[in-house]
């Protein structure tokens, strides 16, 4: 039971959900970056770096940046075909 006063029981709850799912984003943002085939060392080293500092407008903006660039070229984006 929480006897704190002033912070009430379910707020414990939610916070420690928003933590969890803040790292998940974070893992989830490097992976997505070191797995990015078209990316230079240089960039990669950027967006590791930017995701680090800023941990959840970071992966947000990793995540919208990589929406962006294969909406606006789809065909350096398919995934390869499967051989025979």
């Amino acid at each position: 039971m929480n006897t704190d006063p002033v912070i009430p029981l379910w707020f414990s709850g939610y916070s420690t959900l928003v933590a969890v799912l803040a790292v998940a984003l974070l893992v989830g943002a490097f992976v997505s970056v070191l797995r990015s085939p078209g990316l230079s060392a240089a960039a990669r080293v950027v967006w590791i770096v930017a995701i680090w500092l800023v941990p959840v407008l970071g992966p947000i903006a990793w995540f919208a940046w990589r929406w962006w660039r294969r909406r606006a070229d789809p065909s350096n984006h398919q995934p390869p075909a499967p051989s025979p």
